[in-house]
């Protein structure tokens, strides 16, 4: 490109949330009447967050005296993946 000239527009890419992959596309991206662009498309791909589960710290007992594993499990969400 000489001085002066610019790339305009922006990609895109195909509408979705969910895990999975999504083709990014050429969108509106541009070089202008003066060039020819060529465009390779990808993809990006949205992961499943990681989720710990940890053992509780309290150890809470039932009326036996016994450890209740039902009471002391905590899930954390350690991570959120957006675009």
């Amino acid at each position: 490109m000489v001085n002066g000239d610019s790339l305009s527009g922006a990609l895109s890419h195909i509408a979705g949330e969910a895990v999975g992959a999504y083709a990014i596309i050429q969108g509106s991206l541009s070089a202008g009447g003066n060039y020819t662009l060529t465009y390779i498309g990808n993809n990006f791909t949205i992961l499943a967050a990681p989720i710990i589960n940890s053992a509780g710290n309290d150890n809470p007992r039932n009326t036996a005296g016994l450890v209740d594993l039902n009471q002391c499990w905590v899930i954390t969400q350690v991570s959120n993946y957006s675009f």
